[in-house]
């Protein structure tokens, strides 16, 4: 009889967990925080509190911080089996110490310079010679350490922190400390002290904030194991945030006593904003970042081998991918071979200045969307040919005159409909305002009341103009120009996605123009193709489909990686 209910109860839970393993309802593992119980943890504490960690057969235990002692070093040992730590675990992983990533939960790091605001000290070249007061352990604050490198600004880091210690910097003892947006910010602002706040994203050093990882060892002999917490420890986390006052009122009574409603519920809004949930899915490790933040590292000195990043995050050692899109062995239907058969070529328009998207250089079509154009051209068997066009505004002409039958990148908007149908997207952008370098972040830039500039004919000036009619948005003829005027003073600022805007202001204005505000849209693209011809817009949704995660990253690491770091450039998710 135990036997049968033992063998009943493992296939019970085969139905959902559709995993190779068995497990019982005491497996006993640890989570070490990287720091003291605060909301930054909330959706472990859902997770265990709510029952999804017991519902996968987990009893899971979760440790504070002891500052004393090293938090990573702790998984590695073996001390517990996970972890948090944020992109200083590439340092681990380049040393040969055996971590392993599973989900990246802070989309962007929390970690920024606090000045007070009558020391006039504003960027990172005003911090030259100055003394800052650093986390005890350097890599803590690594994006901080590579800004610092990156601008050569030599300033004394011998100032280390015992915890929350910001009295340091009220009392002119140090003129800058390192901090937490969602945590020593709230206390100073308590306090009403003026501060300025320095933060590396918005100078090109955008890294992962807290990502949980684990061991070699866990993930090696207990892969199923490691499958499950990972994914009750995201459902926590989409728990905590639908549920962010329950939560508060849960932390505030059990895990952080010491700590305010007010607080808790600052530090909450403050990590949503981190967290970028509503845009990224929540988790999301994109192994293309990864290499260029490592990449970052090497360039500053900070590491200097390589990673192989099938073994660094969990998906690949599981090899899980995407699968091709098969039909009776063929990617495309008879009636579709046919087609292209008789089709011959098909005449493609780009953007002819957009990079690191795409451009027209020497007659040849380079950038990302070449290299996937090039994946497309080879599965589908057919010439995919190039339509030189001046501008962006020549190719949708020649579009809407059928001179061409696809755009190889292009978002859908409602006036395009009347010429093209949209494909699957194969790459999503987010969107940011870029402005002079004495310019303060704005956490909504659909508020400012200033001139910006978009490139004109780009779709998501289309969009913003009818979501935000009350914004003084300006047509200019590419980045560049809206770049120049920009730093000339004829505009406030320019709208463009992270990627293009970062090309150009690292390569022409670094040290004159920064990031001073991201929106919360992010911009999908994919093949615009034809409307009157529908099967090709079939053909080329099976033809994305069958791109594999390995293609995608190698695309990703070319061109978001190399030529990025080779011009301190930000990457672009």
């Amino acid at each position: 009889m135990k036997k049968l209910i033992v063998a009943y109860f493992v296939f019970i839970c085969s139905l959902f967990a559709q995993t190779d393993e068995s497990y019982s309802t005491n497996e006993k593992v640890s989570l070490q925080l990287k720091w003291l119980h605060q909301f930054q943890f909330a959706g472990y504490y859902a997770a265990k509190e709510k029952g999804f960690y017991s519902d996968v057969g987990l009893d899971v235990t979760i440790k504070e911080r002891n500052i004393n002692q090293n938090n990573v070093e702790q998984v590695i040992k073996g001390e517990s089996e996970y972890g948090i730590s944020d992109s200083a675990l590439l340092l681990y992983r380049a040393k040969g110490e055996p971590v392993v990533l599973l989900s990246a939960i802070l989309q962007h790091s929390p970690s920024v310079l606090v000045t007070l605001k009558s020391s006039n000290i504003e960027t990172p070249y005003n911090l030259d010679n100055k003394k800052i007061l650093f986390y005890k352990n350097e890599v803590d604050g690594i994006g901080i350490f590579a800004m610092l490198n990156a601008m050569k600004i030599t300033a004394d880091t011998s100032f280390t922190r015992v915890g929350v210690d910001y009295q340091a910097l009220i009392d002119g003892k140090v003129d800058a400390y390192t901090g937490y947006v969602t945590n020593e910010i709230f206390y100073l602002k308590q306090k009403k002290i003026p501060i300025n706040i320095i933060d590396p994203t918005n100078y090109g050093f955008d890294f992962y904030g807290d990502m949980l990882f684990t061991n070699e060892f866990e993930a090696k002999n207990h892969p199923d194991r490691v499958k499950r917490f990972n994914e009750a420890t995201l459902k926590g986390w989409k728990y905590a945030l639908a549920n962010k006052e329950e939560m508060i009122t849960l932390i505030k009574n059990k895990y952080a006593q010491n700590k305010s409603i007010v607080h808790l519920r600052y530090e909450a809004d403050a990590l949503e904003q981190l967290i970028q949930n509503k845009s990224i899915p929540l988790g999301t490790i994109d192994k293309g970042r990864l290499s260029y933040i490592a990449n970052v590292y090497k360039k500053y000195g900070l590491m200097k081998n390589e990673i192989d990043m099938d073994r660094y995050v969990f998906e690949s050692n599981n090899n899980i991918y995407q699968k091709s899109y098969t039909k009776n062995g063929n990617l495309l239907s008879n009636k579709e071979i046919e087609y292209l058969k008789n089709k011959k070529q098909i005449a493609m328009c780009v953007d002819p200045d957009w990079m690191p998207f795409e451009k027209i250089e020497k007659g040849q079509h380079i950038g990302m969307s070449a290299d996937y154009i090039e994946i497309l051209q080879k599965k589908l068997q057919i010439k995919i040919a190039l339509v030189p066009t001046k501008n962006w505004i020549e190719t949708l002409s020649y579009a809407q005159e059928r001179k061409c039958d696809i755009l190889s990148l292009v978002i859908p908007t409602a006036s395009r409909r009347a010429y093209l149908d949209f494909t699957k997207s194969y790459l999503n952008v987010p969107l940011v305002v870029v402005s002079k370098n004495e310019n303060i972040f704005t956490d909504d830039p659909t508020q400012i009341r200033k001139k910006l500039g978009i490139v004109k004919g780009y779709a998501y000036g289309e969009i913003l103009r009818n979501k935000y009619p009350k914004m003084q948005i300006v047509d200019v003829q590419n980045v560049k120009e809206g770049m120049d005027k920009v730093s000339n003073g004829e505009l406030f600022g320019f709208i463009g996605t992270l990627a293009t805007t970062a090309y150009e202001m690292q390569s022409h204005y670094i040290g004159y123009l920064k990031i001073i505000g991201k929106f919360d849209e992010s911009m999908a693209l994919g093949v615009g193709v034809r409307n009157d011809e529908p099967i090709l817009k079939d053909i080329f949704d099976k033809a994305i489909d069958s791109i594999t995660q390995e293609q995608k990253q190698n695309i990703l690491n070319k061109w978001l990686s190399i030529n990025f770091v080779k011009e301190n450039n930000i990457v672009e998710k």
